[in-house]
C-alpha cells in the first residue's frame, strides 16, 4: 500500500476516533446534566445555584471531549491546553464586569449577608427601608416594593422569582401593584427579561401591576431591546420610589 494511501488511512482513523470520543463526551455531559438535575433539585441549594453547578459541569465535559478528541487527531495537548488558557484569558478581560457581576451574585447567594424583600413607608416620611423594622415601619395596603440589591442575570434569575412570588402569595387577594426598585440592578441578561416577563405576565392575569422605579439608563435600554418597555409601559418605569408610590396612590387610591 503506498505510503500516502497509509497515511490518509491512519487520519481516517484518527478522525473517527476523535469522532467517537466527542459523541460520548457530549452523551456524558448530558448524562451528568440530567443526574445533577435530578439530584440537586432534591437538596436545599438555591435553584439558581443548582443551575449554575449544572451549566458547569456541562461544558466543562465537553471542553474536555474536545481537547481529547483534537488531541486523538495529533494537535499536541500542550499546545491545546495553552490555548484554552489564553481563550478564557481573554474571554475574562472580555467580559471582565460580566464575570464581577456574577461573583458577587454567588457570594451573594451563598452567604446572603442581607435579606431581600419588601420596602415600606417609614412613619409616612420620605425614607424607604426593610419591613424587618417593625417598630416604626408601616406597611402600604395593596402595594409591594421589593429592592432587589444584585445584578439581575441568570445565575439568579430564578431566585429573584421565587422570592417575589413568595411576597406575591403572601400579599393576598388584595394586591393591586409591585414596584420593582431596581436602583441596585447594574447587569441585565436575557434569562432575567424572560423571567421579568413572565412574572409580568403572571400578574397580568390577576389583575396586578408591574411597574419599575430607579432603573438606571444602561437598564432602561435594555428594557427597550428586549420590549420589556413597551410591555410594561414607559409611563410605568419611575425615577425614584416615591414617584411610584404617589403614581399608585393616584391610580389607586390611599
Amino acid at each position: 500500500m503506498p505510503l500516502d494511501q497509509y497515511q490518509l488511512l491512519q487520519l481516517a482513523i484518527k478522525i473517527g476516533a476523535a469522532l467517537l470520543v466527542f459523541l460520548f463526551g457530549r452523551w456524558l455531559a448530558r448524562r451528568a446534566r440530567r443526574i445533577l438535575g435530578v439530584t440537586l433539585a432534591k437538596s436545599t441549594l438555591a435553584p439558581s445555584m443548582a443551575h449554575l453547578l449544572i451549566l458547569a459541569a456541562y461544558y466543562g465535559i465537553l471542553l474536555v471531549s474536545v481537547i481529547l478528541a483534537l488531541a486523538l487527531i495529533g494537535f499536541p495537548i500542550e499546545a491545546l491546553l495553552g490555548a484554552s488558557l489564553i481563550i478564557v484569558v481573554i474571554l475574562g478581560i472580555a467580559l471582565q464586569q460580566s464575570i464581577s457581576n456574577l461573583a458577587a451574585t454567588i457570594v451573594f447567594m451563598l452567604f446572603q449577608p442581607f435579606r431581600l424583600g419588601e420596602l415600606v413607608d417609614a412613619n409616612g416620611g420620605t425614607v424607604y427601608r426593610g419591613v424587618a423594622d417593625k417598630e416604626t415601619a408601616l406597611t402600604e395596603p395593596g402595594l409591594i416594593v421589593y429592592r432587589f440589591d444584585a445584578p439581575l442575570v441568570f445565575a439568579n434569575a430564578a431566585f429573584f422569582t421565587e422570592r417575589l412570588e413568595e411576597l406575591i402569595v403572601n400579599a393576598g387577594a388584595g394586591l393591586k401593584c409591585v414596584i420593582l426598585d431596581a436602583e441596585a440592578i447594574s447587569d441585565f441578561d436575557s434569562t432575567a427579561a424572560e423571567a421579568l416577563e413572565n412574572l409580568d405576565a403572571d400578574l397580568e392575569r390577576v389583575g396586578v401591576d408591574l411597574w419599575i422605579a430607579r432603573a438606571n439608563k444602561s437598564l432602561r435600554e435594555l428594557l427597550t431591546t428586549t420590549g420589556l418597555m413597551k410591555r410594561l409601559g414607559a409611563e410605568h418605569v419611575y425615577p425614584s420610589v416615591r414617584a411610584a408610590v404617589d403614581a399608585y396612590h393616584a391610580q389607586f387610591g390611599s
